[in-house]
């Protein structure tokens, strides 16, 4: 079980850091998603089973509203996904900008979201595991907030493409 939890830990670490340097939407969302099924597979690792499924389940959900938000700023784009090509999406679609960032709180764990819940639930048990080492309690996975942060941060700021 503890090479589950170093594996998982490893993955949600590296996930996030590739994820870090991508410009592509669809990736960077992609990298996150590595990264949180590494968090998962951390709580199964310590022994969290229904922690790490209940992750999943409300992975599922917001990460389901991140794509379908990153599919209507790909629309708004004209099919473009590079994101250093986007910005002041905020003006323009304020619907999608209101649900991608109500999904980034999810994802991150702010509180009251759902997200909050899951990872607390998958992050309790490192502490109480006797043999987990201190680093499995830093939560790995937590730089797939910053990385989903960087994804809406861009749609205010960057130059927008007259794609409509």
């Amino acid at each position: 079980m503890f090479v589950v939890a170093i594996v998982g830990c490893a993955t949600a670490f590296f996930a996030a850091t590739i994820g870090l340097v991508q410009t592509d939407i669809k990736k960077v969302l992609a990298y996150s998603t590595v990264s949180q099924l590494g968090y998962m597979f951390l709580a199964c690792g310590v022994g969290a089973f229904s922690a790490g499924i209940f992750h999943l389940m409300t992975h599922a959900f917001f990460k389901a509203l991140l794509f379908l938000a990153a599919g209507s700023v790909i629309h708004a784009m004209g099919g473009e996904q590079d994101m250093s090509r986007m910005g002041g999406l905020s003006k323009k679609i304020r619907w999608t900008y209101g649900t991608m960032l109500v999904a980034t709180f999810a994802i991150t764990g702010i509180p009251f979201f759902a997200g909050f819940f899951s990872k607390d639930a998958s992050s309790s048990p490192h502490f109480r595991a006797k043999r987990a080492a201190p680093f499995l309690c830093l939560r790995p996975a937590d730089g797939a907030a910053y990385l989903l942060l960087h994804v809406p941060a861009h749609l205010p700021d960057l130059q927008w493409q007259a794609a409509l």
